[in-house]
């Protein structure tokens, strides 16, 4: 059987000043975490100031590890592969160079077949980024449109402060596993297997391929006499289904078969059903003795898949509609595959009522968990291959390397139920229009002709997107394909309803607990600072320094309409009128993705996806993430959250104000609607409505106009609640027709109750924007509230579920403009 040896430990770092060597704690890790570990460098690490520690990545560095292993464990082949080296590397055995690497994306595997002794050193030298982007310097002819950095098969976000690093932190070193491998005469080097439905659904199959080698050098070597691949799928439960015997042929290296599957349950998107998957195993033996030589286990799912260039996504037949986040890197601070921050994230994804998750290429390599956890939940994944903004190199070699990342990328998760597409890269022919307009896109032919021609190869039954965005008359156009929200700095015709809003944006800070991480309390409001919306700012003057220096970008053009909320005295409410800016403009952009038409228009409902940029942020920072650096959702996240229920209820707020009813849920819907307007003033309904509402599955529509109740004043809330008991479906909204800023709101007086593990939260008058927090022994981080940040009406309790790895502590809650603050003791277990 083939041998995996993890060589994790005796790891050295060679010292900064070149004198000696530094013990590596833990492998992989990267040259700052090392650094940091042995004090070399300080706390600017932990938050991005990457000024004080540009040298880090100026500078060659070397690692090298003393291991054992016997000279000749078996008939071989031997390799090392590493699974993620950032990014120039030799790599030397024994003194000896073995190999190269410079592709941060490509795992890097060795063939070191009679090169091993019992005492064996590893030596692995990086060439600093800098160093190597300074001998080869861009053609002439492209300076001015690509960065330097393009050059490098890395993140250029790495040189870059958009994530939040300042000015930027350019990491270097190991971040994968590094394992010996040691086959005994031959091993596999590919297994596809593909399920196949045919006869309505009713009849299933798995398609394998099987690929040995006896030599690393040349996969496409015949295989060995004597070998047959052993192939079984298992169902659901581990149930047996059934077997087959592949064998070479003679001289050839890869056999192939199918292994039927009769009523297959079928895979589904979250919210459409479950998410069964099979066990399709490969086993390499040897006919001789039934030795194994080497195995393989992938889960499959059965669903048909079909898609086009405005993303009108079928599942097994039935429309999906998608609303989701783009992924961007886990930690700044490391390269290195987190699965404990990746799974947290997933959780609060699913608790947002999301169904689809991009896989932004200007990000990293993520572990094959986070695939595997998105097949057993439902997550439709939008994968990218590692394409960035603008023009890139068009060297043929350097496209080999971006075809080959393409090809590894498919082969490694082609089989993942989850992922629904591939996509070439992140606005790479949109940020050449916007930057050089009319010119020729350098590198366009890498991702119009190589990578289809490639997909078509390796994946043809999944679609291909050629860059995000593109699809329509312009590669921004909201009209046909996908858009990104950059209508705050263009026109955009279309905008209002676009197809598929792939990137929906705007700019905000995470609370204030969380700033105060980052932020001295001195620091967070200078002396002589004024919030003031009128007269215009320039944007260095919109914060105090001290939060200016940790926006992502663009400040003045990309924020919220914070002219609608009332200027800030405090940092407390700075931070709040930032982020319920942001949410504002999420309110108003998701609710008209799911109507998906005009009020009263005739038109059909043309949107088919929303997902907000981004999810999570990688640096602390002010920008656009929904989930901050410590796990933190905010205001903006439980507005998406609230806007991605699958059945809502919305107020289209134009000439007239319209009632709509969405149902993007697995059923049709049938209940009470409730409607109507509320003083604050008065506390009391101005005027109430009830009415029995329907909507089919998959359907948008207009119930009421409240042009019914004449003119009212601005002073009145909106409100509706529609009800299914039936389905378990209860959703509320309540909307405004003036700003904050014009609204008086009274000081609430909230009460909460801990009932069976949740909070009951009441008020005596209109509360406007309940915050809900937590503190466990004065641990305020990772209380997580299935609802926050909402608006709540006298008269009824509102159920909230506590959730996070908290099983105690204090929940306070306050309307954000009242100064009443209501407590209660809580336990998971209701004791």
């Amino acid at each position: 059987m083939k041998q995996r040896i993890n060589i994790d430990k005796n790891w050295k770092l060679s010292s900064p000043d070149g004198s000696g060597w530094l013990d590596v704690p833990r492998m992989p890790m990267g040259v700052h975490e090392i650094l940091r570990a042995h004090g070399l460098i300080g706390d600017d690490f932990e938050i991005g100031e990457g000024e004080s520690l540009k040298w880090v990545a100026e500078r060659d560095w070397a690692y090298r590890c003393d291991f054992e292993a016997s000279p000749a464990a078996g008939a071989g082949p031997d390799c090392l592969l590493f699974g993620q080296l950032d990014t120039v590397v030799r790599v030397a055995l024994n003194g000896e160079e073995v190999g190269r690497g410079e592709d941060m994306y490509l795992p890097l595997r060795i063939d070191v077949t009679g090169k091993l002794r019992e005492k064996n050193r590893l030596e692995l030298f990086f060439q600093s980024p800098y160093g190597y982007m300074g001998e080869r310097p861009l053609p002439k002819e492209w300076e001015g449109k690509m960065a330097p950095w393009k050059i490098l098969r890395k993140p250029i976000t790495d040189f870059t402060d958009y994530l939040g690093a300042k000015p930027c932190l350019t990491l270097i070193g190991v971040f994968g596993g590094v394992v010996l491998e040691r086959a005994d005469g031959a091993e596999l080097s590919r297994v596809d297997v593909e399920p196949l439905l045919s006869n309505g659904y009713h009849v299933g199959a798995v398609a394998v391929r099987v690929a040995v080698r006896a030599s690393v050098g040349d996969c496409r070597a015949g295989a060995p006499d004597g070998l047959q691949a052993l192939v079984s799928v298992k169902g659901p439960n581990g149930q047996p289904i059934d077997s087959a015997v592949l064998r070479f042929p003679e001289g050839q290296p890869e056999a192939q078969g199918c292994l039927r599957v009769n009523s297959p349950q079928l895979w589904w998107p979250r919210g459409f059903g479950g998410q069964p998957l099979y066990t399709v195993e490969t086993r390499l033996v040897r006919e001789g003795d039934g030795a194994i030589l080497d195995a393989d286990e992938k889960k499959v799912g059965f669903r048909e898949l079909k898609t086009d260039i405005n993303f009108d996504l079928r599942v097994n037949g039935r429309k999906i509609r998608m609303w989701g986040a783009d992924l961007a890197p886990l930690d700044g601070r490391t390269h290195r595959w987190n699965g404990e921050r990746a799974r947290t994230l997933l959780d609060l994804f699913e608790m947002a009522n999301m169904n689809t998750l991009r896989v932004w290429s200007e990000g990293e390599v993520y572990g094959d968990e986070l695939y595997s956890e998105c097949d057993e939940r439902g997550i439709l994944v939008w994968q990218e291959f590692f394409g960035s903004y603008g023009m890139l190199p068009d060297w043929p070699e350097y496209q080999e390397l971006c075809l080959s990342e393409a090809e590894h990328c498919m082969l490694r998760l082609k089989h993942h139920a989850c992922v629904f597409m591939w996509c070439g890269g992140n606005e790479v022919v949109m940020g050449a229009e916007y930057d050089h307009p009319g010119e020729r896109v350098i590198g366009l032919d890498l991702y119009a002709r190589k990578f289809p021609e490639l997909v078509a190869r390796i994946d043809p039954s999944r679609y291909y997107h050629v860059t995000s965005p593109s699809g329509g008359q312009f590669a921004n156009d909201p009209r046909a394909g996908d858009t990104h929200g950059y209508e705050m700095w263009w026109y955009v015709p279309g905008m209002d309803y676009p197809v598929a809003f792939s990137e929906h944006m705007r700019v905000s800070g995470p609370a204030l607990k969380s700033m105060r991480r980052w932020i001295a309390e001195d620091r967070l409001w200078d002396a002589g600072f004024v919030d003031a919306t009128y007269p215009w700012k320039k944007q260095g003057d919109l914060m105090p320094e001290a939060w200016f220096r940790r926006v992502g970008n663009s400040l003045d053009a990309k924020a919220g309409p914070i002219n609608e909320f009332r200027d800030a005295d405090t940092p407390y409410e700075l931070a709040f009128k930032y982020a319920a800016a942001h949410a504002k403009s999420f309110k108003n952009g998701i609710k008209r993705s799911r109507m998906g038409r005009p009020s009263f228009s005739g038109k059909p409902r043309i949107s088919n996806l929303h997902t907000i940029w981004k999810f999570n942020d990688t640096w602390p920072l002010i920008y656009s993430g929904i989930v901050d650096f410590y796990l933190e959702p905010y205001i903006p996240y439980y507005e998406a959250k609230r806007g991605y229920e699958p059945v809502m209820c919305c107020f289209d707020i134009r000439d007239s104000i319209v009632l709509w009813l969405v149902n993007d849920s697995a059923g049709d819907v049938c209940g009470e609607l409730e409607y109507g307007l509320f003083t604050p003033r008065t506390n009391a309904f101005l005027a109430l409505r009830k009415v029995e509402a329907r909507m089919p599955a998959g359907m948008s529509g207009e119930i009421a106009s409240l042009d019914e109740f004449g003119q009212f004043r601005s002073e009145n809330v909106l409100y509706a609640r529609f009800t299914d008991a039936a389905r378990g479906v209860d959703c509320t909204n309540i909307d405004y027709v003036d700003t904050d800023r014009r609204m008086s709101f009274p000081e609430a007086r909230l009460e909460l109750v801990a009932d069976g593990g949740d909070i009951l939260v009441s008020t005596d008058r209109f509360a406007r924007c309940v915050e809900l927090e937590g503190s466990d022994g004065g641990d305020e981080v990772g209380f997580y509230f299935d609802d926050n940040y909402f608006d709540l009406l006298p008269g009824a309790a509102k159920r909230v579920r506590v959730l996070g790895r908290h099983g105690r502590g204090a929940v306070r809650a306050k309307a954000h403009y009242s100064p009443h603050v209501a407590t209660v003791e809580w336990r998971r277990d209701g004791g």
